[in-house]
């Protein structure tokens, strides 16, 4: 039965494969590593642009705050030991008067930076989950 679902799927996208080229429409198939198959007009990447340069403020999301201080040097110090404990994680430092808050990730979901809040909680006990917006161009890249 199995094996019969994929013989099908096959051939569902080799003729929307073959659908596509014969019509000229805007799409394309292709196949990423894992196995699934992404149908998607060709227009969509520059959607997905002009959407982002229409969002500069950007969207509602998450990041972790390691730290916070009145002072910029131990600001800066701390986010310096964040990304060397932390590579694959961006941090930066944001000022609110009269503190500044040192900020690691960028993530769209709460359950995401609460993933990064179990790994530096021993590294920095005082750290949080706070919202945030987050840039669309660090998204794109995701899953940081």
């Amino acid at each position: 039965m199995k094996n019969l679902a994929y013989t099908i799927s096959f051939f569902l996208v080799l003729s929307i494969a073959l659908t596509t080229t014969v019509l000229g429409q805007n799409i394309v198939v292709k196949q990423d590593t894992n196995g699934i198959t992404v149908i998607q007009d060709k227009r969509l990447p520059k959607l997905l642009d002009t959407y982002i340069k229409t969002q500069p403020e950007g969207v509602p999301g998450y990041r972790v705050q390691v730290f916070f201080t009145d002072k910029k040097a131990v600001a800066l110090d701390i986010k310096t030991s964040f990304k060397e404990k932390f590579r694959d994680y961006d941090a930066k430092v944001d000022y609110a008067e009269p503190y500044y808050k040192v900020l690691a990730g960028a993530f769209r979901t709460k359950l995401q930076a609460e993933k990064l809040l179990n790994m530096v909680k021993g590294a920095f006990p005082g750290s949080f989950v706070v919202n945030s917006n987050i840039s669309l161009e660090k998204l794109r890249g995701e899953d940081n």
